[in-house]
């Protein structure tokens, strides 16, 4: 009597796991994002690098299924990247940045993606980097996730930038 009851629970136990949905996205993004990166360390030569960037995001939801939740939208800021060798000689590139085009993305309950402009067609290995970056989201936590700084791949007029690369933390602020 008590297996036919122990099996009775187990087919019922089972029966509400399988029918049970898997969680989507919980709590959308808000539509106004401050993504901000860090970058640094040493570079091969005994020189240092540092990078980073400031980005404003503004979204609109532009598709949505149960997990997966899509945005588009613009985006602007600064990125920048500081390469010295081990004497010291080096130099630092700031760039302004706008992109007419930046996808971010909700995939599940707890991971995001954001694909910011067309830097993934780019000759420089520092914006392709920066063209697709993932993450993940906890309570109370927009998004967070790690990066890579790469070189600008630049040799020309005294300007040489064509080594090291570091990984670095980016975050979504609170605004």
């Amino acid at each position: 009597m008590i297996t036919r009851r122990l099996q009775f629970l187990v087919v019922v136990l089972a029966a509400a796991g399988c029918a049970r949905e898997v969680a989507g996205p919980a709590v959308a993004l808000p539509l106004e994002l401050h993504v901000v990166g860090t970058a640094a360390g040493p570079r091969g030569d005994g020189g240092s690098i540092d990078c980073g960037f400031d980005l404003w995001i503004s979204l609109a939801e532009h598709r949505r299924a149960p997990m997966f939740i899509e945005y588009t939208g613009t985006m602007g800021g600064e990125a920048h990247r500081t390469t010295f060798d081990s004497t010291g000689a080096g130099f630092g590139f700031w760039a302004d940045v706008a992109w007419p085009t930046v996808v971010a993305r909700l995939v599940s309950q707890d991971s995001i993606e954001l694909l910011l402009g067309d830097s993934a067609i780019t000759d420089s290995r520092f914006w392709r980097e920066m063209a697709f970056i993932t993450g993940a989201r906890h309570s109370g936590d927009p998004g967070s996730g790690t990066w890579t700084c790469a070189p600008f791949d630049i040799y020309q007029g005294g300007y040489v930038d064509t080594i090291g690369v570091v990984k670095g933390a980016w975050w979504v602020e609170q605004t």
